[in-house]
């Protein structure tokens, strides 16, 4: 019988590993126990808010690896600022994005995940670029195959859920998805749970990680631009992952699930052991809600 394809999957962003070259990424990620992994940015690699320099052949090199391995290149970041209000800003994004794409076509992945980018303080201009940038972007990514997932991240043009659909949905293009950053839950506005209930059906990606509530950082003198979030390993944070986790388990979430911690790179395979555990119990709950 042909195995069943999990409906949800786990990887690991093995960012905190950034120091060392990628292929260390990658054999860390296996001695972990992750089947998959999602390359968050590496100058080495697929850069972000810059020029691609990795060679084709270092890419293949690494898309090589990974196979012998048996891990899975499930998703790579391509952050550019395609949503500058400044056209000049936002027109080199868009190249730079398109290499993006080409080089994440040449490791093997079919996933992409972003961030909207943009001034928070230039929201319709940011939007209009955003939309337009995506626009010239949707030929290439239908040629080589390949969808976005996209977060609201703090400090972006667009910062909450709801503010992500309505531009995700006006892009008409079913290569754009939404990417639920779970240790964002502070800013994307409600509760964590409903933040789940209002995108059911439109998440297709995942990032787990904890956060402490930003009024637990004193600032002294307080900056109102800063957005403060963490991405620690589930536990040592407030977010309360079995009601998140049964809230996406309600709304029937398939897709990838990927932990993306980044605080502990002085102990980061401790971590990414750990957080393995972590993501398995998470979607047990999940699972064990779906359909109720």
């Amino acid at each position: 019988m042909t195995p069943t394809k999990p409906l949800v999957r786990i990887a690991l962003d093995p960012t905190m590993l950034n120091g060392r070259p990628p292929v260390e990424a990658l054999r860390a990620a296996v001695d972990a126990g992750y089947e998959r992994i999602e390359l968050g940015n590496r100058t080495d690699v697929i850069a972000a808010f810059g020029p691609q320099t990795t060679s084709r052949e270092a890419l293949l090199g690494y898309a090589a690896r990974a196979r012998d391995l048996g891990v899975e290149i499930a998703s790579v970041a391509v952050i550019q600022n395609i949503s500058s209000p400044d056209e000049d800003v936002r027109h080199q994004a868009v190249e730079w994005w398109r290499d993006g794409i080409e080089a994440a076509a040449t490791l093997g992945a079919k996933r992409i995940d972003s961030e909207f980018s943009g001034d928070l303080e230039r929201f319709d201009a940011s939007r209009d670029a955003f939309l337009h940038s995506f626009s010239e972007l949707v030929p290439d990514l239908v040629e080589a195959d390949i969808t976005v997932a996209i977060e609201p991240h703090p400090n972006d043009f667009v910062e909450t859920t709801t503010g992500a659909l309505e531009v995700i949905e006006a892009t008409d293009s079913d290569r754009l998805a939404y990417l639920h950053c779970i240790p964002h839950a502070w800013h994307l506005g409600g509760t964590a749970v409903e933040q789940v209930e209002s995108a059911a059906g439109r998440t297709d990606h995942l990032h787990l990680a904890d956060a402490f509530k930003p009024s637990r950082t004193i600032l002294n003198p307080s900056t109102p631009r800063v957005r403060i979030h963490q991405h620690l390993d589930p536990g040592q944070g407030e977010i309360d992952f079995d009601a998140v986790a049964a809230a996406l388990g309600r709304a029937d979430f398939r897709g990838l699930l990927t932990v993306q911690v980044f605080a502990w790179s002085d102990r980061a395979e401790e971590s990414f052991r750990v957080t393995r555990s972590s993501a398995a119990h998470f979607v047990e709950v999940l699972e064990s809600a779906r359909g109720r």
